[in-house]
């Protein structure tokens, strides 16, 4: 049981998923003589579990996709049934094909009824870049339904481990719209001093009115490397070498190369990059034997080094 929303969105013939967990299933040993079906039981009203006002509606979800990604798109089961047991506890149950092979599973409680566990936001973006003062999330709905504000949370795995940054019942800048049929713009900034080169997950969750939360995204985000620049390889070299560098932050950066006297010989690159690693072949061909010197400029970041072309 993976006690999170699950990511993706569903498929034909389905409205919604849950918005609190979903399951991950793997076959030990074994056939099976028919096509196996799933049976899960959810709370309807209860804030921790699902609200469900029709057990018509009620159905499993699957998917092969492992894990789940926000592009994920969940299946219905087939041959669904559901009932009231009695309300407010629902048992749904449908055949899922997939159980047949050894692969893993992931199955998910679903609704073929549009008000049944509607999200309180429809996300239209979220983005995360380096900047001076740390690490800043933006977001965009579309649309919000009875949103209390938003839940920002991070941690070193993908599937465990998070811990709260923010929250809207402490930060004004994550209150939510309520409801909204324009949705709005939000951001936030993680002053943390996070390790360079270091991959991190962030997760942000949404709060309905009634207390639910419902996982919009959780994105990896690598913490890019300090401002470096290394040296050319091979070395010396015979018309052709590598240089590489790191950007700890976009702007624009110019890697020039030098004769002994100073006088530029060739630009390499010239232009605005993103904060990132990136490796680029220097080619001197035509140019004579000798030390030279390349160097890299970014926003307040220069360095220079020598190299040696040997023909």
């Amino acid at each position: 049981m993976i006690n999170t929303a699950p990511l993706g969105r569903p498929g034909a013939g389905l409205n919604n998923l849950s918005g609190v967990r979903y399951y991950q299933i793997e076959r030990s040993d074994g056939t099976f003589s028919s096509t196996p079906r799933v049976q899960l039981s959810i709370n309807t009203v209860d804030p921790v579990d699902e609200f469900a006002s029709n057990p018509g509606g009620l159905t499993v979800a699957s998917t092969t996709d492992n894990p789940p990604t926000s592009s994920t798109v969940w299946q219905a089961g087939g041959n669904p049934a559901a009932a009231f047991t009695p309300f407010p506890a629902a048992i749904m149950s449908a055949d899922i094909a997939s159980l047949s092979s050894s692969s893993p599973v992931f199955v998910t409680a679903a609704s073929t009824v549009p008000n049944d566990n509607p999200l309180p936001v429809e996300l239209v973006s979220f983005a995360i870049t380096a900047v001076d003062e740390g690490v800043k999330l933006k977001w965009e709905t579309a649309s919000e339904v009875n949103n209390a504000g938003f839940i920002v949370s991070r941690s070193r795995f993908r599937d465990s481990g998070f811990e709260e940054l923010a929250s809207y019942r402490t930060h004004d800048a994550l209150v939510g719209k309520g409801t909204s049929a324009t949705g709005g713009k939000y951001e936030w900034l993680d002053k943390s001093k996070l390790l360079p080169g270091e991959t991190y997950y962030y997760k942000l969750e949404d709060v309905d009115f009634n207390g639910v939360i419902h996982t919009t995204e959780i994105k990896e985000f690598v913490m890019p490397k300090e401002y470096s620049l290394s040296q050319n390889y091979p070395n010396p070299f015979n018309s052709s070498t590598v240089v590489e560098f790191n950007l700890r932050l976009p702007g624009r950066t110019v890697l020039e190369v030098y004769n002994v006297l100073g006088q530029r010989v060739m630009t390499v690159v010239d232009g605005e990059l993103s904060a990132g690693s990136y490796r680029y072949q220097v080619n001197m061909t035509g140019m004579a034997s000798g030390v030279y010197l390349y160097r890299l400029r970014s926003r307040d970041f220069v360095a220079t080094k020598k190299m040696m072309l040997i023909k």
